[in-house]
């Protein structure tokens, strides 16, 4: 998992916090601190409910695009990275099923292929696509089960690779593969379940 220095504060068991309500009810709430004796509680809850979509925020980065999200003050690369964590995760493209066994050549528009190989088809090879962004994702996936049929062997485009592979062997039977693009010619298999 990348690092997050994004946190929430005063998350833990017994944090010294109002409850929603009472925090809701405080008159200070509409009219903002004054000048006199902090309140810790108050502070405390303000803290947390400003923390916690922060921190929600950087994890999304980060589990979507499985990079580090720094408390390094630059907001633009902060930006960046969000708008390309929502345009990732906001891939809805509906799968496409292939039969066949020849070469697949996976497209930057597709998210999840169903690979719905029958009985004696031979070996395919999938091509994953050149100029995927980074964080983008493709799913391949077996539907069918079908025992005869030989792997799949995934394979990244020209002088890339897959966590140091030329080539990845998908073994068939309802499993599936998620393979991700994390830039500078480096793919990954986020699972094979």
């Amino acid at each position: 998992m990348s690092e997050v220095d994004y946190i929430p504060f005063a998350i833990g068991g017994g944090a010294n916090v109002y409850t929603p309500a009472t925090y809701q009810a405080l008159a200070v709430v509409a009219t903002g601190v004054e000048p006199g004796l902090a309140d810790p509680q108050l502070a405390n809850t303000t803290w947390r409910l400003a923390s916690m979509p922060t921190a929600a925020l950087a994890q999304f980065i980060s589990n979507t695009l499985g990079i580090a999200i720094l408390d390094d003050g630059n907001l633009s690369g902060l930006v960046t990275n969000l708008t390309n964590a929502i345009s990732v995760g906001s891939q809805v493209t509906p799968s496409r099923t292939v039969t066949s066994s020849a070469t697949l050549n996976v497209l930057l528009t597709d998210y999840a292929i169903a690979l719905a190989r029958v009985a004696g088809v031979a070996a395919m090879v999938a091509n994953l696509p050149s100029g995927a962004g980074v964080g983008q994702r493709f799913k391949l996936a077996d539907v069918v089960g079908n025992f005869q049929a030989d792997p799949v062997t995934v394979t990244p485009p020209a002088g890339h690779n897959i966590a140091g592979l030329a080539t990845i062997l998908l073994n068939v039977n309802r499993r599936s593969a998620i393979f991700q693009y994390h830039g500078s010619n480096t793919w990954s298999v986020e699972g094979v379940f």
